[in-house]
């Protein structure tokens, strides 16, 4: 007969493969960090960072911030994607409109 507290197997598990799919996570946000970006975050945000760093998921606030940008793009894709070719459509349009302007008004622009 099983206690109610013991716990099985597989719940035994899910903590180990989380703490492994965070370190994943994690590594992907960390892997190609070329670029310096200074932000600015509220107190609530900034505790959050800490509470990572707290944890040992993340070395510093600078990790914490690379991985949840990560993670936010990850799980906006579909929306960036849609972004990525409207904004395509309007570097177009003003592609057009200054051939157009500059044809009519014999300014190269």
């Amino acid at each position: 007969m099983t206690d109610s507290t013991t716990k099985t197997d597989a719940e035994d598990e899910r903590p180990v493969d989380f703490v492994d799919a965070v370190r994943q996570a994690v590594s992907r946000a960390l892997s190609n960090r070329e670029n310096v970006v200074m932000v600015r975050v509220s107190n609530d945000a900034l505790r959050y960072l800490e509470m990572l760093v707290e944890a040992g998921i993340t070395k510093s606030r600078s990790e914490s911030v690379a991985f949840l940008v990560n993670e936010g793009i990850r799980a906006s894709d579909q929306l960036f994607k849609r972004i990525e070719e409207i904004t395509a459509q309007i570097s177009g349009l003003r592609q057009k409109l200054s051939a157009i302007v500059a044809e009519e008004t014999d300014l190269n622009i």
